[in-house]
């Protein structure tokens, strides 16, 4: 029996959860709310659990597709695996201002905000590279059919144009 990928699964979780946790962190500060706060920790916390997951179940789908070595699936792969390790980092720091029952400082909440625009990137990338459909994209010279309806395409023009 055939295990399904469980990576287009576990992203889910990462790409709710880290905004959430930021957006209620926000909210907390200009509402003052503790109950946000919390909720802000709790999704973070969730996250940072799941993302390593998330990350090691890209890197074992992959090993098992070919005619994935583009340059924007290198992308996807390595800002995935390196916010799985940096989300660790923000936990820790977050982990601080719950521990002290004191609201984020902005400096945090500034870097949650780069965190959660480079997890859109990534998974922008991850999409475009697994579903992308718009019609102007031309398609990769090598497709790759991985066992149903989806073809493995090469989307997004990365070249060394300035």
């Amino acid at each position: 029996m055939d295990i399904p990928p469980l990576h287009p699964i576990l992203v889910n979780f990462t790409a709710a959860l880290v905004p959430t946790s930021l957006v209620c962190d926000v909210l907390a500060r200009l509402l003052n709310k503790e109950s946000l706060r919390s909720t802000a920790w709790w999704t973070l916390c969730f996250a940072t659990i799941v993302t390593p997951l998330t990350a090691a179940a890209g890197w074992w789908w992959l090993y098992d597709m070919e005619g994935m070595d583009i340059p924007e699936m290198k992308i996807h792969q390595w800002l995935g695996s390196i916010l799985a390790a940096v989300f660790l980092g923000l936990c820790a720091w977050r982990w601080r201002f719950h521990r002290s029952a004191r609201p984020p400082t902005v400096a945090y909440l500034v870097v949650a905000a780069v965190l959660v625009f480079a997890l859109v990137v990534q998974g922008h990338l991850g999409g475009l590279v697994s579903f992308g459909s718009t019609p102007t994209m031309e398609p990769a010279s090598a497709p790759h059919q991985h066992g149903h309806d989806v073809k493995w395409k090469d989307y997004i023009q990365l070249d060394e144009r300035s």
